[in-house]
């Protein structure tokens, strides 16, 4: 993320000056793609149907995107308020921080809307589990995040932080649930015929 700090300003450039061509209804389905009520609305609607289709596999997909928003949700807020950089919208470039904000003009590190995106994304690609299902969620995630900067919201250093902890802590709550399931199958009571006497 300290790397892409150095291109924060190349970025938003490049994010202005494609504003013309890329606009309306698209940048606001990946706008809407990252927050998290629309988020809660899609997952909530998977967990029940779910329960209607008798599903264990959606109902599983429901729950770790959950945990993984909490996780995730909680590291990016806690940092966000504690960093205190301008958003680019605050006009005071982006080496601006004031230390504990609750103002939102000053919690634009990292990105809540990258997180939740790739938080999301991450656990839908791993439970379909197809190169399309990769490209199809990984793709959305980008889009929120370009749109994001493209509504001036964010720099790129804050898309890609924020992104990367929805990323890691989707797939440390994944792996959790394959161990403990792994251990489950192991721990499982098998009957043992022994010849009696």
């Amino acid at each position: 993320s300290l790397l892409g700090m150095t291109c924060d300003n190349t970025f938003k450039t490049i994010a202005e000056r494609n504003k013309v061509d890329v606009h309306g209804k698209t940048i606001e389905f990946a706008n809407n793609y990252g927050n998290l009520y629309y988020q809660l609305g899609i997952t909530g609607s998977i967990y029940a149907i779910g329960l209607i289709s008798d599903s264990k596999k959606l109902r599983n997909t429901a729950r770790l995107t959950v945990e993984s928003f909490i996780v995730s949700g909680l590291i990016t807020t806690v940092l966000k308020s504690i960093i205190g950089r301008a958003r680019p919208y605050a006009k005071e470039g982006n080496q601006s921080y004031h230390w504990f904000q609750t103002n939102d003009a000053y919690l634009s590190f990292p990105s809540g809307h990258s997180t939740i995106a790739f938080a999301a994304s991450t656990v839908f690609a791993n439970q379909l589990d197809t190169w399309w299902g990769d490209i199809l969620f990984y793709g959305l995630a980008s889009g929120t995040a370009y749109a994001r900067m493209h509504k001036d919201a964010h720099w790129f250093s804050d898309i890609l932080l924020g992104g990367g902890i929805g990323y890691l802590s989707a797939k440390a709550i994944l792996q959790a649930h394959n161990e403990h399931q792994k251990d489950s199958q192991s721990n499982r009571f098998i009957p043992i015929l022994t010849p009696t006497s």
